[in-house]
């Protein structure tokens, strides 16, 4: 992820987090981002993609509100343990959110 991606994401959001997982080598094409944000809130999962596509269309991001989170935490999910099993934090930190 480039810092000029970066840096809009949190201009334009106002973001709790952002995880880096999958594959996290520079040389990858596609970015694969977890972004919790509450700026989410109400915004389908297409629109929620679209928005941080155009902000840099290498990103592959899973948009999800801080809520939506600690739902799929405290479920234990076994699609969030795999993203934050092969995971960088960006921005911010990953635990529930209050």
């Amino acid at each position: 992820m480039t810092d000029t991606a970066l840096k809009s994401i949190l201009k334009e959001f106002e973001v709790k987090s952002i995880i880096q997982f999958g594959n996290i080598a520079e040389t990858s094409k596609d970015v694969d981002i977890l972004i919790v944000s509450d700026n989410f809130e109400g915004v389908s999962d297409k629109k929620r993609r679209e928005l941080i596509c155009k902000i840099d269309a290498n990103l592959d991001p899973v948009c999800l509100t801080t809520n939506e989170y600690n739902n799929l935490s405290n479920a234990n999910s076994s699609i969030l343990k795999g993203i934050t099993s092969t995971s960088k934090i960006i921005y911010g930190y990953l635990e529930i959110f209050s």
